[in-house]
């Protein structure tokens, strides 16, 4: 079904470097990125496997009903998020992946290093027409969406920032 979709994907490849915490005298539990969703299909994320504390925090969390749950960095795999982009096409029987990066406590080792991780955005064709995919749509599930091409859909996610205010 998708293969039509990614002839010409619109994805976009982030290296991310997050300094070292310990001297710039940040406070305990300050997060590094706040929570979000990615607005795009799916995120491909190589982490930082040195980046989990002693205590089991720090690093990516992802927001299981209501709870933050510490994605710990496994030697050789890759975390995938669904993106918000699949919300639409699948009428919100997909979710997108709310998550976010909190810091190591200063006392660990994982707050005197630099954090390095590497994600892979992943969208279909900017002109795709996405709607909901007509297997997610019945009488019990009616179309919850317009509609619209995949710019259009990044655009909206762009100005109206997705589920980060359900976070402030």
């Amino acid at each position: 079904f998708f293969e039509k979709f990614y002839t010409k994907p619109a994805s976009v490849v982030v290296m991310s470097h997050y300094p070292p915490l310990t001297p710039l005298k940040l406070p305990d539990g300050k997060p590094r990125y706040r929570a979000h969703s990615d607005y795009s299909g799916f995120t491909v994320l190589l982490q930082d496997e040195s980046d989990f504390g002693p205590g089991g925090g720090a690093g990516l969390e992802i927001d299981i009903a209501g709870h933050w749950v510490p994605v710990k960095p496994q030697k050789g795999t890759l975390v995938v998020n669904i993106g918000d982009l699949f919300e639409l096409w699948t009428n919100d029987r997909w979710r997108s992946t709310p998550h976010r990066v909190t810091s190591p406590q200063l006392r660990d080792r994982a707050a005197a290093q630099s954090r390095f991780t590497t994600m892979l955005f992943s969208g279909p064709n900017l002109d795709a027409t996405i709607a909901p995919i007509h297997t997610c749509v019945d009488d019990k599930h009616p179309s919850r969406y317009s509609s619209m091409t995949a710019a259009q859909h990044l655009a909206a996610m762009w100005k109206t920032k997705s589920k980060e205010a359900r976070y402030k």
